[in-house]
């Protein structure tokens, strides 16, 4: 009878894989026959064994949670869904944030990009605001220059780096009156604030919606209907009302700040629609943003 041999530990896992040990005078005598007492696993029984080996494999970690398992540590080879997905997040790009943003529905994209407008721009006017209250400061125009070169800058990042654009469709020689409805906007509304307060500026200027629609019937040939210009009509009885009560709770209110804040009000209103003709040669809104951006500071360099 041969001597008993203990199996080793891996072996002890599953039963189907523990094998009698053979006699080396079996061997010797009938080489033919040795260990022919191994059983073959019948054919298509991998998944089985596998999925045994893998019970056996949780039991052993249950039974030793400090011992490695084929040489890994439990610990380390568990993987937590959050953490690894919050990983997979963070290592987007920009393109691929970009495309995730896209795959959303066309609602949570609005709701989304008007939650960021107005938190953006909210802001936008609260620090401009601070600004121009510190004592002695009377730079409206270089507020104005900061803001095209910030968005010069950030448009030849996104259309260089993002967009991947390389050629521009529209001829620059519409560019020079973009350029100058641009700088007139820019530089008016930002000089106003010597003469009025920052809440008439920025009423005034969300009512850009009524010369803009009135310009848009004259270039690009708009028809509005009857309710889109009572609404614009609600806007301009609320802005009366508003300069009313600002002329009496601010004597500082100047005539001369409201002549220009609106004349860049116009300005702003004759700039999208000059755009929309751009955007009907098929230059995209990097192209036009760019350019006309990049054309804005290179004249207020100079000026």
């Amino acid at each position: 009878m041969p001597p008993f041999v203990r199996p080793s530990f891996h072996s002890s896992l599953n039963p189907r894989k523990q094998t009698k040990m053979c006699h080396p005078d079996a061997t010797a005598s009938h080489p033919a026959t040795a260990c022919s007492h191994r059983q073959p696993l019948p054919t298509g029984t991998t998944d089985s064994v596998e999925g045994e080996e893998a019970i056996d494999a949780s039991r052993e970690m249950e039974r030793f949670p400090n011992r490695s398992v084929n040489g890994h540590s439990p610990v380390s080879s568990m993987v937590i869904p959050e953490a690894a997905t919050r990983r997979k997040l963070v290592g987007l790009s920009v393109k691929e944030w970009t495309g995730l943003f896209d795959s959303l529905p066309r609602t949570r994209q609005f709701v989304f990009l008007t939650m960021g407008m107005f938190l953006f721009f909210g802001a936008h006017n609260v620090l401009q605001e601070a600004m121009m209250k510190v004592e002695g400061f009377h730079y409206g125009v270089m507020l104005g220059y900061m803001e095209v070169l910030g968005v010069t800058v950030c448009s030849y990042l996104e259309r260089t780096y993002v967009a991947k654009e390389t050629k521009r469709v529209a001829p620059l020689r519409l560019y020079p009156l973009l350029t100058l409805c641009l700088l007139s906007s820019s530089g008016l509304s930002n000089m106003s604030l010597n003469y009025i307060n920052f809440p008439t500026k920025v009423v005034f200027r969300s009512c850009k919606l009524v010369p803009t629609m009135l310009i848009a019937t004259i270039m690009n040939r708009k028809v509005f209907s009857s309710l889109e210009y009572m609404c614009a009509l609600s806007i301009c009885v609320g802005l009366i009302l508003f300069s009313v009560a600002d002329w009496t709770l601010a004597p500082t209110f100047n005539p001369i700040g409201l002549v220009m804040v609106f004349l860049s009000v116009c300005a702003d209103a004759i700039l999208p629609n000059a755009q929309e003709r751009l955007f009907g040669m098929g230059a995209s809104r990097l192209e036009v943003t760019y350019f006309t951006n990049v054309i804005t500071l290179a004249c207020m360099t100079v000026m």
